[in-house]
């Protein structure tokens, strides 16, 4: 009966290969159509880890969709051990209307993880996905990028105190990006509940809407070809692009005012490192055409993880930067 939600938490059984995809039912939306989260399961041709690919929580994230439906159309599944589990778009409502919160209840659906079954619609899908996922898997890449204006690439990792620390940071390492950020994160993402579960996670941040088909796209590409490889998915030595230093702490950027943004570090800036009180932009007023604001690096050693990186316009508190502090963390050798 249309309304009712069966919850597919089912893992395959390696040694079949092939693709499925699968409609994950939601629920029913005010205009009565159904609302669906759609998984690509992909089962290996021999046993092996079960991975979760997930992208989109946030609907602007059209880098990572894509990033994604790439990675799988890669894979022939004969050659694959294990089973992938892909969801490009966790959150198909705010996708709709490319905005980083769901329109119907404003949340941030990185935010409400684990999810209410009678909550919030944006809780009743992360139940869904929490349910769908973390019963069957052992390791987690959580995909998150830039929005239409904005780039990024850091990959966040955790303290080597543990058997679980150690793995995610060796992890990490291989995703391509210059800076790691070492941190436990905010509550309510799917990306703490599976480490809390003990799932091996890696939170990946990389690219955005400036960013198709420029070598960052490969690199991120690359970056999760070679996670696959290092936990015996697919054959092969990773292809590693090495960081060069982890941060310990961070801030995000944003203006006092808004207007017309203009940039004055771009694309070039990622992973790079400025001094502190370096220009990074400018805010002029949309009606009297006079600058307003300013954003320059904050830190001594100011590690840059995400730019504005073109001429765009900007609410006050829009995210411009994404910074972390290099003192706080330590270089990795050359």
């Amino acid at each position: 009966m249309s309304g009712e939600r069966t919850l597919w938490n089912s893992a395959p059984e390696a040694g079949i290969g092939r693709t499925t995809y699968i409609p994950i039912p939601v629920g029913v939306t005010a205009t009565g159509s159904d609302l669906e989260i759609g998984m690509h399961v992909l089962e290996g041709a021999k046993p092996g880890p079960k991975l979760a690919i997930v992208s989109t929580h946030h609907g602007d994230e059209l880098f990572t969709a894509e990033l994604t439906r790439r990675v799988v159309a890669s894979l022939d599944p004969s050659d694959v051990a294990g089973t992938i589990y892909a969801i490009p778009v966790a959150n198909p409502l705010a996708f709709e209307w490319g905005t980083r919160n769901t329109v119907q209840d404003g949340s941030n659906m990185n935010r409400v993880f684990p999810g209410n079954d009678r909550g919030w619609i944006t809780e009743v899908m992360a139940r869904v996905v929490t349910d769908s996922l973390l019963p069957n898997i052992d390791h987690l890449i959580d995909l998150h990028c830039g929005g239409t204006d904005t780039t990024i690439h850091y990959t966040y990792t955790r303290k080597e105190s543990d058997e679980l620390g150690r793995r995610i940071h060796q992890l990490a390492q291989l995703a391509g990006a210059d800076v790691l950020w070492e941190t436990a994160g905010p509550a309510g993402t799917l990306a703490g509940d599976a480490m809390d579960q003990g799932v091996v996670t890696v939170i990946v941040e990389a690219g955005g809407g400036t960013t198709f088909g420029t070598p960052l796209e490969e690199r991120a590409m690359n970056g999760l070809l070679n996670i696959m490889k290092e936990i015996g998915m697919i054959l092969g030595a990773p292809v590693v692009h090495r960081p060069r230093v982890v941060v310990r702490s961070g801030t995000a950027l944003r203006p006092r005012h808004g207007g017309i943004f203009i940039p004055e570090i771009g694309f070039d800036a990622l992973g790079g490192r400025f001094e502190k009180g370096t220009l990074f932009g400018r805010v002029v007023s949309a009606r009297t055409m006079q600058e307003i604001d300013q954003i320059v690096a904050p830190y001594d050693k100011t590690e840059v993880m995400m730019v504005r990186d073109r001429t765009s316009k900007v609410h006050p508190g829009d995210y411009a930067y994404i910074v972390g502090d290099g003192d706080s963390g330590y270089q990795f050798d050359s």
